[in-house]
């Protein structure tokens, strides 16, 4: 399944947004064909070229209008990125209005500043390197790429668009514009503003319901906005709610309770969606968690399983891991318990797992294989094992993974 579709005009345009998610650790391919996108699924971004750059603008709306046919089917489960030249040349407002329309997005940002300070907004006006002003034959011939000039273009477009301020972005305004729908075309000047905006846009709504518009820029903040972990508790053994409790007063993770209230009954149900909606927003702003069974006392589940049923316990937690991750990306998973580990493979549909490494003793990282969640890496850790601080220790792994492993500070 994609994480990313990026609709782009050209080749290179493609080529680059897509290296952008490739340095971000996302498995990535780049095609000219629409109707390929099911041969492509083993990646976790493809960047389509629709080849409109030079096409007039009937052209390339018609193209759009035939493109979106094909990705129309991915619509619910993928995050579409629309790729534009940062100084707006090519058939910008057309493309955007095609593929908001066709495909049904109501919420669209739009930011068009490249990244690292190669090229930067300032004041409006897009500049090279910081320190050049882009000349009228490298942007277009009629008029600057300042987010003003955005909003002007889409505004001719029929997109009824919004300028935000630089000064909106930095003071955290980004959440609270984007509870209304609507295009809104944000003025960032650097690579942090671009951070924030992705920041407080997921703050706002799901990735997937934002159709997101500009260029490199952009793109390399949402393919390096933080994906959160998810800790299950998956077993009743007093070592692992020990090194839970560890976890938590370290700050790593929000608890999310999940009641084992009518532990087999329909009511298991209910406690599964609420524990569900709970995480939903934590983990889309960035925040892992740590899942949790609770007695009817609200204490977690310690010694004994409630009522001594284990197969309602495991299927609660499995359901409810399911659910989550049905309902938003994550980083990976980490859990207590082999007996639970093996029941969430099963949720997920994964074929079997990988093992990548020993982390230490009885601590292993594996990576689901096959199904949706194809190449999410997972710690599996018996419920008995590891000393309190055991699952901090995970975290710590989860967070120097695609540094340097070995270089842990508890390695």
């Amino acid at each position: 399944m994609f994480d990313y579709v990026v609709v782009a005009d050209d080749y290179t345009g493609a080529v680059e947004t897509a290296a952008k998610f490739m340095s971000g650790g996302y498995r990535t391919a780049v095609t000219l064909d629409p109707g390929s996108l099911g041969s492509l699924r083993k990646y976790s971004v493809v960047a389509l070229d629709t080849e409109t750059f030079f096409d007039s603008p009937e052209r390339a709306a018609q193209k759009l209008e035939n493109v979106t046919r094909d990705l129309l089917p991915w619509k619910d489960s993928t995050v579409f990125f629309k790729r534009i030249e940062p100084g707006l040349r090519g058939n910008v407002g057309p493309e955007v209005r095609v593929m908001a329309q066709e495909l049904g997005f109501d919420t669209i940002v739009v930011a068009t500043a490249f990244s690292r300070s190669r090229k930067a907004i300032e004041e409006g006006t897009v500049y090279l390197d910081r320190q050049e002003r882009m000349s009228p034959l490298t942007v277009t011939t009629f008029q600057s790429a300042s987010s003003a000039a955005t909003t002007e273009l889409l505004a001719q477009a029929g997109l009824h668009p919004r300028e935000v301020l630089r000064d909106q972005i930095r003071e955290g305004m980004t959440a609270e514009i984007l509870q209304n729908k609507g295009c809104c075309c944000f003025d960032a000047e650097n690579d942090e503003d671009l951070r924030m905006i992705v920041r407080g846009a997921l703050k706002a709504r799901p990735a997937k319901d934002v159709l997101w518009v500009g260029s490199v820029g952009l793109a390399e903040a949402l393919a390096r906005a933080a994906r959160p972990f998810v800790f299950v508790v998956g077993t009743a053994h007093p070592r692992s709610v020990r090194q839970a409790r560890q976890l938590m007063e370290n700050g790593f993770v929000q608890p999310v309770r999940i009641s084992t209230a009518g532990l087999g009954t329909d009511q298991a149900d209910q406690h599964r969606v609420r524990a569900a909606d709970e995480a939903e927003p934590l983990l889309r702003c960035g925040q892992s968690i740590l899942l949790a069974a609770t007695t009817e006392d609200k204490r977690f589940v310690r010694g004994d399983y409630p009522n001594g049923n284990i197969d309602g316990f495991m299927d609660l937690m499995a359901d409810t891991v399911r659910e989550i991750m049905g309902r938003t990306k994550i980083g990976g998973l980490c859990v207590t318990g082999g007996d639970c580990a093996v029941r969430i493979a099963q949720r997920v549909k994964a074929e079997n797992l990988t093992l990548e490494r020993e982390i230490q003793e009885g601590i292993t990282l594996l990576s689901l294989s096959g199904g949706p969640f194809d190449g999410l890496p997972m710690i599996s850790k018996s419920g008995s094992l590891g000393g309190e601080r055991a699952l901090v220790h995970c975290m710590e792994y989860f967070l120097h993974r695609n540094e340097n492993a070995d270089n842990a500070p508890w390695m």
